[in-house]
């Protein structure tokens, strides 16, 4: 909790415009990506994991590109000032090795393309 509340004070001070991580959806755009993040959040035992096809409700809603390799916690004794030098890159964009995908959207399910797709149905397309 304490990561986030520290990336959020940044998105405030530097990047206001920017999606909150706290109010948002995250998304990978590769299934690559979408593995790392799989092990990195179940410290590398998977098992009956998904990915899904998606995609955005609202296109133009508030989104941003960040490295999801900083959302991790820095070795060592030292807390605030790593977070916070993270943080600001990771608001700023720079150096994406493995893009995250942040919006404000909601997001629409479209398929399983990993994993085992039993019980899942997609929801009918809202006539627009």
């Amino acid at each position: 909790m304490s990561r986030e509340l520290v990336f959020e004070m940044v998105r405030k001070e530097n990047a206001p415009h920017l999606p909150s991580r706290l109010n948002c959806s995250f998304l990978f755009t590769k299934i690559e990506d979408a593995h790392v993040g799989m092990q990195a959040f179940s410290g590398g035992f998977v098992l009956g994991h998904r990915i899904y096809s998606a995609e955005l409700v609202e296109p133009d809603a508030p989104s941003h590109i960040a490295d999801f390799n900083l959302i991790g916690l820095p070795q060592g004794t030292e807390f605030l000032q790593p977070m916070i030098l993270r943080a600001r890159r990771y608001w700023a964009g720079q150096d994406i090795q493995v893009p995250e995908f942040l919006t404000t959207s909601a997001i629409r399910i479209l398929d399983v393309i990993e994993g085992d797709p039993s019980g899942f149905m997609p929801l009918p397309t809202p006539a627009v």
